[in-house]
């Protein structure tokens, strides 16, 4: 990394932290798509499609989830701003 231009590590850092957050936002749906679907797919039964209970579950569980996950983030965020 020593031999690198400064434009070079800032190009390479900025690749790392879009995989970060690309790993983060996969982490996220696959969490909630194994959450969501435990609490709405009656007894594990999978189907060829979902029913409007199931699909109506499904999406209602992915919105109260990221609603979550947001309230969260914000509240790091807040708490992070207040420590400088």
């Amino acid at each position: 990394m020593d031999k690198l231009s400064s434009a070079e590590k800032e190009e390479i850092s900025a690749f790392v932290e879009a995989e970060q957050q690309r790993s983060s936002f996969q982490q996220q749906v696959h969490q909630f798509t194994d959450v969501c679907w435990d609490k709405c797919i009656a007894g594990g039964k999978v189907k060829a499609t979902l029913d409007r209970a199931d699909e109506a579950c499904v999406s209602n569980c992915v919105d109260r989830f990221v609603d979550s996950s947001m309230l969260i983030i914000q509240v790091f965020n807040q708490a992070a701003a207040a420590r400088k």
